[in-house]
């Protein structure tokens, strides 16, 4: 049975912890260690905590269902915020009045799966931050939506990372 007041990101993380090395993901051709997972999302919560995302904030993930998405729910809510999952493929209308209705602070968006539906959310949320999830590429190159010069990425190949750090006061600090 679950502590009184334990999150389930904290009970998912704990469970990843404790055996690092078993896979723990696998979709498609990607297999992840917990290990990689837990990397990944220490990873993407500190790219959304540096930009200023806390408790309460707003995130809409464009992904689709992929780890990717998994993972970036689990390093938002580690922080405090909402998230807002549509189905990726709906009508941009759609899209653009569900990020709106959820007070969208960041979009993070995959830009091989989402790209068009992350343009018409971005163009409609010009004050949204915006996030790309991709492999790390040379220069910081990374393709954009609306027009913006750039896109902070928050998913890159699997290394060592720490905890993030909380944002917001919302907990302790590492």
């Amino acid at each position: 049975m679950a502590e009184a007041g334990r999150t389930y990101t904290g009970l998912v993380l704990d469970g990843l912890a404790r055996d690092p090395e078993r896979v723990a993901l696998r979709c498609g051709g990607v297999t992840l260690t917990a290990q990689e997972c837990l990397d990944a999302v220490y990873r993407m919560a500190r790219a959304l905590d540096r930009a200023g995302l806390g408790r309460g904030d707003g995130v809409t993930v464009l992904a689709g269902n992929t780890p990717e998405a998994l993972l970036v729910r689990l390093a938002a809510n580690q922080l405090g915020c909402r998230v807002a999952m549509p189905h990726s493929d709906g009508p941009a209308a759609d899209l653009v009045a569900l990020a709106a209705f959820a007070e969208t602070t960041a979009l993070v968006y995959d830009p091989l799966r989402c790209g068009p539906s992350a343009e018409a959310v971005a163009r409609a949320l010009p004050a949204a931050g915006v996030f790309a999830l991709g492999p790390a590429v040379p220069g910081g190159a990374r393709r954009c939506p609306a027009g913006r010069t750039s896109a902070r990425t928050c998913w890159s190949s699997p290394r060592a990372c720490s905890p993030p750090r909380w944002s917001r006061a919302t907990g302790p600090r590492t």
